[in-house]
């Protein structure tokens, strides 16, 4: 796994970049890399698609699939 900053510099895309790739504001993406926002399961779902990688491959979008299961566990 890495960090999304990780991912999406490999790629060469900036936040905005990656923001109109994915159909996100551009904060959005800010936020979560900088962990002020923990993402909704559809936005991983498009930067994951916009990224071209699998959901588990990057850190942020693991720990927000892992914290939606334990909620499911919780219920």
């Amino acid at each position: 796994m890495a960090p999304l900053r990780e991912v999406r510099t490999k790629m060469l895309l900036t936040v905005r970049d990656l923001a109109a790739r994915a159909g996100v504001a551009h904060g959005t993406v800010h936020l979560i890399e900088t962990g002020q926002r923990i993402p909704h399961l559809s936005t991983i779902r498009r930067l994951s698609e916009a990224l071209g990688v699998a959901p588990e491959e990057v850190d942020e979008f693991q720990t927000a699939i892992d914290e939606a299961n334990r909620g499911k566990d919780a219920a």
